[in-house]
């Protein structure tokens, strides 16, 4: 980030776009009606983009920020280049949720929107039954980034070298901090692209490297479930956060005085990774479940009896009315039909119960009766399919 030396000696660095970009690139959990908390931006190929009013509070803050900084001695155009860099932020993150979409449309899968936020796309399309498929949407946005760098790196190089060289690392970019010219701009575009592709590269939940690497694990072991693939991930997650916990611990104990720190970055970047794991995790494991129960059939109840299975009953002789026998059997067999929607009912009520609790908790929730039912249910439904024509 640009160093701003002050008259009184110390050293600011800039933390919009490092603001910026790490929150949009990491933002990638899934939250509930997007789109009552945002504005319409448009439709491109089909699908509607919108931005969410995070982004708006986001932005509002991080001018508030580079203002206070602005009026320090000697910061120069420093309120300019935040506004530059929010509008590069924006820019580059439309285009890479833009990446995932036409992937997303290429491969067969659907979206209907988009919402932007300060986390970045808020919805994630739905795609085919493929891990390859899934694997190459992901990784779909960071090509969009790289495609960016590759337009602005030999832009710097031939005007200097060092320029580019300066903007490799993520927590310490130089050049950017200058007058707001043409090349302030391309050195913009290129840091804030290359650090949302570090960022998005990471093979860790949020980012787009995690999801692809739950993907390729399916596709190199066709066996593994989507539940266990998550696991793997979220196990190496929650690893790579203790080790961003170590860095941060680094960091902290060389870090010169600083707006937003280096440790303090990697600090949220350590916890937003490891909960996301854990998220992640649960999420698979409860939409797995969600999937196989919704697959049995309404109509039946795991505790029908088959009626091949079932006793024929007794029917009276025909006769000009019903008489009392008839109207004897008839009550029975409503009562019967009673019982059958009231144990369907319960099934029901059961199965949503079981449901929430692994959602909230996790697999471990599971009682041993939880497991005896879910077993039971999946067996007879293999059962039905085999049986049926």
């Amino acid at each position: 980030m640009p160093l701003i030396r002050l008259p009184s000696g110390c050293v600011v660095r800039s933390s919009v776009a490092h603001l910026g970009h790490f929150f949009w690139s990491v933002g990638k959990l899934d939250m509930r009606d997007h789109g009552s908390w945002s504005v319409h931006l448009g439709r491109v190929a089909g699908v509607e983009f919108r931005l969410h009013m995070s982004f708006l509070l986001f932005a509002a803050a991080t001018l508030w920020l580079g203002w206070q900084v602005g009026q320090q001695p000697g910061s120069g155009d420093f309120m300019a280049v935040t506004a530059a860099a929010l509008v590069v932020l924006f820019v580059s993150g439309f285009l890479h949720e833009l990446g995932h979409v036409q992937s997303a449309l290429r491969l067969g899968g659907s979206i209907d929107r988009v919402v932007l936020g300060p986390l970045a796309g808020l919805t994630a399309p739905s795609l085919p039954a493929d891990p390859r498929a899934e694997a190459v949407c992901h990784l779909s946005g960071p090509l969009v980034n790289v495609l960016v760098c590759s337009v602005c790196a030999p832009l710097l190089w031939m005007r200097d070298p060092t320029s580019l060289t300066n903007l490799i690392n993520p927590f310490s970019p130089e050049g950017i901090d200058g007058p707001l010219t043409a090349a302030t701009w391309i050195r913009l575009a290129f840091w804030i692209n290359w650090t949302m592709l570090l960022l998005n590269m990471l093979p860790v939940f949020p980012f787009d490297g995690g999801r692809a690497l739950r993907a390729v694990v399916m596709a190199w072991r066709p066996g593994v479930s989507p539940v266990l693939a998550a696991r793997f991930v979220s196990l190496f997650a929650k690893m790579t956060a203790v080790l961003l916990i170590v860095a941060a611990c680094l960091f902290w104990q060389r870090s010169a005085p600083e707006i937003v720190p280096a440790w303090f970055v990697l600090l949220l970047l350590a916890i937003l990774v490891f909960f996301s794991a854990r998220f992640e995790e649960r999420r698979a494991a409860a939409a797995f479940m969600e999937a196989t129960l919704r697959e049995l059939p309404r109509e039946r109840s795991p505790w029908q009896v088959d009626d091949d299975d079932e006793e024929e009953p007794f029917t009276a002789p025909p006769s000009a009315g019903p008489g009392p026998v008839t109207r004897w059997l008839e009550e029975r067999r409503q009562q019967r039909e009673a019982r059958q929607q009231a144990m369907e009912a319960e099934e029901e009520r059961r199965v949503d119960e079981i449901l929430a609790r692994v959602f909230d908790s996790g697999l471990d929730s599971l009682s041993d009766d939880d497991r005896s039912l879910l077993d039971r249910v999946s067996a007879r439904y293999r059962e039905r399919q085999q049986h049926s024509p």
